[in-house]
């Protein structure tokens, strides 16, 4: 939310695997809601995971950086963390 208040013409991409959240976050100016169920994955995901998530998609291609924000796990509404990382 906080992010999308800033005017910019980076797209946001939102992954998360309730579909309330999902519904919430398309009112958000630039916010791209993609689902994905961390849970099937390890215990903590790997950032690596969420961008083979969005590669996939076709959302994001070798060499893009990006910022990934998250939080703690099993902790919802408490991220905590940013990480600028190149796609691979």
């Amino acid at each position: 939310l906080w992010m999308s208040r800033q005017i910019s013409s980076i797209p946001i991409y939102a992954l998360t695997r309730h579909e309330r959240t999902r519904r919430r976050m398309a009112l958000c100016r630039g916010v791209y809601p993609v689902g994905y169920d961390a849970s099937m994955t390890e215990p903590i995901p790997e950032p690596r995971q969420a961008i083979a998530c969005l590669q996939n998609r076709g959302l994001l291609n070798t060499g893009d950086r990006i910022i990934l924000t998250h939080g703690e796990a099993g902790e919802p509404g408490g991220t905590n963390a940013m990480k600028v990382l190149l796609v691979t």
